[in-house]
C-alpha cells in the first residue's frame, strides 16, 4: 500500500481545474451557491440583530400586553370590552 498523495498546491489547483473543465456551468453555479450561501449566513445575524433593536425602539405602549386584548383581536374602533351578549 502506498502512503498518500503529496500535491503542491499548484498541482493541486491543476487537478481541479482539469476535474471540472467539463462541467463549467455546474461549477459556475457551485461557487454561485456558496458565495450565496456565504452571504445569508452572514447577513441574518445582521437582520436580526436590527430587528431585535427595532423592538427594543418602539413605545411602551405599542405592545399588545399593554392594550386591551379586544384591540389586537380586531375591534378596534371598540372602546368598552365585548359584553358577550348575543
Amino acid at each position: 500500500m502506498s502512503g498518500p498523495v503529496r500535491m503542491t498546491t499548484r498541482e493541486h489547483l491543476a487537478w481541479l481545474l482539469a476535474y471540472w473543465r467539463p462541467h463549467p456551468v455546474f461549477a459556475a453555479g457551485l461557487v454561485l451557491l456558496t458565495l450565496l450561501s456565504g452571504a445569508v449566513a452572514v447577513a441574518f445575524p445582521l437582520v436580526w440583530k436590527l430587528v431585535v433593536d427595532g423592538l427594543g425602539a418602539l413605545p411602551q405602549r405599542a405592545s399588545p400586553g399593554c392594550s386591551p386584548w379586544w384591540r389586537w383581536a380586531g375591534r378596534s374602533s371598540a372602546s368598552t370590552p365585548p359584553s358577550g351578549r348575543g
